[in-house]
């Protein structure tokens, strides 16, 4: 195991480590989950934006065919438009503006504060291997399983962490995103 691998992997450096185990986060930390989570906003936002485009779309399409109809009642338009404006109004339009008013609004609420858990123990590296029935494929995911809480990995993890060695894992609870990490004991 190299304390460089482990560095690079959970991108943290001495000082990050320091921070951790005192139970924060260090600046660097701060300012990488800050730019992380602003640029999720800016996106949210834009979907939540194309959201309310849509719900007021439909609205827009048939005040401008209703427009020169008004005087017939529209009575030359085939039922079948007549039935897909009706949909549009009644389904899509809430919906959309539901969803977008919701996306939006959680893109405007205040920066997440960030708590540095630690969790101890001797580490198992768990290797799930599962089937998609549509695309008939095999897919592996890697789960680092330590004092009771679990990691989703890449399988690179198993190249510098031994099976049972004893590790301080440094993590977010809400996200389970690794801070840092360092070994305590070599296992068996």
């Amino acid at each position: 195991m190299s304390d460089e691998q482990l560095r690079k992997y959970f991108d943290f450096n001495e000082g990050d480590l320091f921070d951790n185990r005192n139970g924060y986060l260090s600046e660097r930390q701060q300012k990488r989950l800050a730019a992380d989570e602003a640029f999720w906003k800016k996106l949210s936002l834009i979907f939540g934006i194309l959201l309310l485009v849509v719900a007021f779309l439909p609205v827009l399409i048939i005040g401008l065919k209703a427009a020169p109809c008004i005087a017939d009642l529209c009575s030359e338009w085939p039922s079948s438009l007549r039935a897909f404006n009706l949909i549009l109004i009644i389904l899509i339009t809430p919906a959309s503006l539901y969803f977008g008013i919701r996306v939006i609004r959680g893109a405007l609420k205040p920066q997440k504060v960030f708590s540095v858990q630690k969790v101890e123990g001797p580490i198992n590296i768990v290797k799930d291997k599962s089937y998609n029935s549509t695309s008939h494929m095999y897919t592996e995911s890697h789960e680092l399983h330590v004092g009771g809480e679990e990691f989703d990995e890449d399988e690179e993890v198993a190249d510098f962490m031994m099976q049972g060695d004893i590790y301080a894992i440094y993590y977010i609870k809400e996200s389970m995103t690794i801070l840092s990490a360092e070994l305590l004991a070599s296992g068996k």
